[in-house]
C-alpha cells in the first residue's frame, strides 16, 4: 500500500513538474512573442518618426534654400552693404548641416533611440535658426525695395530736371538768338547813285566815276550803340566784287573784301548815311548788287544798272 502511495506521489511530482515547466515554456513562448511584436511596433514608429524628421528636413532645405536666393537677389540689387557674405557664409553652413543630418537620419539604426532624439533636437535648433534668419532677410528686402524706390524715384527726379534744364536751356538759346536778331541793324531806302566828276548824277556809263551809296539805318533800342563800320561790296554784271579801298570784314566765317566803308556813331536812333565808291576800273553795261554789312551781318542790299 506504502508503495503504491509513493508510485502515485511520484506521478503527481512529475506531473506538476511538467505542468510548472509546460507553463515556463508557454510563458516565456508567450514573452518572447509579446517582445518581438513590441519591437516590431516599436520599429515601425521610429520608421515613421523617421519618414517625418526626414520631411521636416526637406522642408528646411527647401527653406534654407528660398532665403539663400532671397539674400543674393537683394545683396545684387543694391549697393547699400548689409554684411550679408556673413549671412550667406552661415546659410550654407546650415544648408550644409541639413544635408549631414538626412545623410545621418538614413544611417541610423532604429534601436539607436538616444541618437534619434538628439536628432530631433538638432532638426529643433535647424528652424529656430531658420525663424531668425528670415526675420534678418525680410528686413534686408525690406530695405532694398526702399532703396530700389528711392532709386527710381532720383532717377525719374534726374530726368526730370535734366529735361526741364534742356528745355530751358533751349528756351535761353532761341532767346539770345531772338535778342541777337532782335538786335541787329537794319536799314532802309537804300539806294545807289552813280555820279560824274562834278558830283552829278549821270546815265552815262563812261562819265561815272563814284557811286553814292545812300540809306538810313532804323531806329533800334536793342541794338548796341556806339562807333559802327558799315561795309558796302558791289558785284558786276559777272558777279565779281568791284575793288576798292574798303579793307575787309568777317561775314559767316569768311573774310571778305569791301569795295567801299565807313565808320558812323550810331545811337539807336534813325541815322542817314552815305558812303561813296570811287571808281577805279572800266565798267561794265548790266545789272549790279550793292550788300551793305554791319556787325558782322548783312544789313541791305539792292540791285542798280549801269
Amino acid at each position: 500500500m506504502a508503495r503504491v502511495d509513493n508510485k502515485q506521489t511520484k506521478y503527481i511530482i512529475a506531473g506538476a513538474a511538467l505542468i510548472v515547466l509546460l507553463v515556463i515554456v508557454g510563458a516565456w513562448i508567450y514573452i518572447r512573442r509579446e517582445r518581438h511584436q513590441m519591437q516590431s511596433e516599436q520599429s515601425e514608429l521610429v520608421e515613421m518618426e523617421k519618414q517625418r524628421m526626414q520631411q521636416e528636413l526637406d522642408e528646411l532645405a527647401e527653406q534654407y534654400q528660398l532665403q539663400y536666393d532671397k539674400l543674393v537677389s537683394a545683396s545684387g540689387e543694391t549697393s547699400m552693404t548689409f554684411n550679408d557674405d556673413n549671412l550667406l557664409a552661415q546659410l550654407e553652413s546650415e544648408q550644409q548641416r541639413v544635408v549631414q543630418l538626412s545623410q545621418e537620419l538614413a544611417s541610423v539604426k532604429a534601436t539607436s533611440a538616444k541618437r534619434i532624439s538628439e536628432l530631433t533636437g538638432e532638426i529643433n535648433t535647424l528652424r529656430a535658426l531658420l525663424r531668425s534668419y528670415i526675420v534678418q532677410i525680410d528686413s534686408l528686402h525690406a530695405t532694398n525695395e526702399r532703396l530700389v524706390a528711392e532709386n527710381q524715384q532720383v532717377r525719374e527726379d534726374y530726368s526730370r530736371v535734366s529735361s526741364e534744364a534742356s528745355r530751358l536751356s533751349e528756351e535761353k538759346a532761341a532767346l539770345s538768338s531772338q535778342v541777337a536778331i532782335a538786335a541787329r541793324l537794319d536799314l532802309a531806302g537804300l539806294t545807289v547813285s552813280p555820279l560824274n566828276g562834278r558830283g552829278k548824277r549821270t546815265t552815262r556809263i563812261d562819265k561815272v566815276e563814284t557811286l553814292a551809296i545812300s540809306f538810313t539805318i532804323k531806329k533800334n533800342v536793342t541794338a548796341p550803340v556806339g562807333n559802327k563800320a558799315i561795309y558796302v561790296r558791289i558785284l558786276n554784271p559777272n558777279d565779281m566784287p568791284m575793288s576798292g579801298e574798303g579793307g575787309s570784314f568777317s561775314f559767316e566765317g569768311q573774310t571778305l573784301q569791301a569795295t567801299a566803308s565807313k565808320s558812323i556813331e550810331y545811337t539807336g536812333e534813325d541815322t542817314p548815311v552815305t558812303i561813296y565808291c570811287q571808281i577805279t576800273q572800266a565798267l561794265l553795261s548790266g545789272s549790279y548788287r550793292a550788300d551793305v554789312f554791319a556787325d558782322g551781318h548783312r544789313i541791305g542790299h539792292t540791285t542798280f544798272t549801269l
